[in-house]
């Protein structure tokens, strides 16, 4: 399967739209007294995947699924913790596996529960809802067909539940998503999209966003985060993002992806004292919680090129040692910058053994934005300052 870099990865999933939905809501008051009778549940269930603590969670919807086992909303909810570990670690084949097992569990529970005649929004909702989220997998494997097809399902089902209620304000979160990125596609991807009708509106969807933010049930945290994503990789505007995930940050101190993007977006608003704060603050704290050894590499991976950007390069090495020390072969192999950005520290501090090392492993990784020409270049660099003589002496090789 085709992969793509652990730092374009998360924005590439977000890339198509993002169509979450966290919760069936029905077309009538009748229906939404019915939903809304699990609330203290589903809130429980929401609370834990929040606070990163997806083994509760995934526990309490296993007991849900024996429990109902034809009702489809609990494997909806299964498709959502089992999304939140694959976002932990992309890399990971077992979470791949748990991911798409649960996805194709609820939308055949949703189909069957459809096809049997029942006009059901709530399995209408759940459906569409899945379809989303196997719209961002498939963004994330660069199966872009895949991708594609799923979308257009969940836009038709979400579009469709609107139009019978737009006073349903959770359903927002994944119509408001859709807007704001299939607006923001590449050019080629927007035309193909606008073909076969998936064509976005960023502001409307911003609008939609915060209406599921300010007015949702189960969909605040999600249309937060979304529109955090929003500021921070559509909008550049980072004041905006670092609000709202410094928010998100507190209320959830166990999430790491949120103190992960609170970093990114001080960083990317030249603050790289306080994104250096964020990542030590988030290895420090005992609460966080981590899916993966790779999720806790990428902290490290964040920490050291904030440090590298505010020129600690004897910081910033010793992160990228911890990192490349942590990480699985398949993280750092779908990672050239790692290596590389730790050959440019190296060469900073006039290590360059030890910078000619870095660049070679770049050589062994996918050749990601060109970085195989990029270490080439560099060795050659490095090599004639070390024929020169303006090698340290004892000069240090990487771990």
């Amino acid at each position: 399967m085709d992969r793509i870099p652990v730092s374009i990865s998360f924005c590439s999933m977000t890339a198509l739209a993002a169509f979450v939905a966290l919760s069936a809501i029905p077309s009538t008051a009748g229906d939404i007294d019915a939903i809304y009778q699990d609330r203290a549940c589903y809130d429980f269930i929401l609370s834990k995947i929040y606070d990163y603590h997806l083994d509760a969670a995934e526990s309490a919807v296993k007991d849900l699924i024996v429990k109902y086992p034809h009702d489809p909303k609990p494997y909806f909810f299964m498709t959502l913790v089992r999304w939140w570990r694959f976002v932990g670690d992309i890399y990971s084949e077992s979470s791949r596996a748990g991911f798409l097992e649960a996805a194709e569990k609820s939308v055949d529970i949703g189909r069957s529960k459809l096809a049997a005649g029942q006009d059901d929004i709530e399995a209408k909702f759940s459906l569409g809802g899945t379809y989303g989220y196997l719209a961002r997998y498939y963004v994330a494997s660069n199966s872009w067909l895949n991708a594609y097809n799923c979308g257009r399902k969940a836009k038709d089902i979400f579009s469709d539940i609107i139009q019978m209620n737009d006073t349903l304000y959770d359903a927002y979160l994944a119509i408001g998503t859709y807007n704001c990125y299939a607006d923001k596609l590449p050019s080629l991807l927007r035309i193909i999209a606008s073909v076969i009708g998936l064509g976005g509106d960023s502001q409307l969807g911003i609008n939609q966003l915060r209406l599921a933010a300010d007015s949702g049930c189960y969909a605040r945290v999600e249309a937060l985060s979304m529109l955090g994503y929003v500021d921070l990789e559509l909008q550049d505007n980072y004041g905006g993002a670092i609000k709202i995930f410094a928010k998100l940050s507190t209320e959830h101190r166990s999430n790491p992806v949120f103190k992960l993007l609170l970093a990114n977006s001080y960083r990317k608003s030249g603050e790289y004292e306080k994104a250096i704060s964020v990542c030590l603050s988030c290895l420090s704290d005992r609460s966080t919680r981590y899916v993966s050894h790779n999720q806790l590499a990428g902290i490290h991976a964040e920490l050291a090129y904030c440090l590298m950007l505010a020129r600690d390069y004897k910081g910033a090495i010793h992160q990228y040692e911890l990192c490349c020390s942590i990480a699985s072969e398949t993280f750092l192999r779908e990672s050239p910058w790692i290596y590389f950005n730790a050959g440019l520290c190296e060469e900073s501090e006039r290590h360059y053994a030890g910078a000619e090392a870095y660049y070679r492993k770049v050589l062994g990784c996918e050749d990601y934005f060109d970085y195989h020409s990029l270490a080439r270049k560099s060795i050659q660099r490095v090599n004639k300052k070390t024929e020169s003589g303006h090698s340290t002496a004892g000069a240090q090789s990487p771990q």
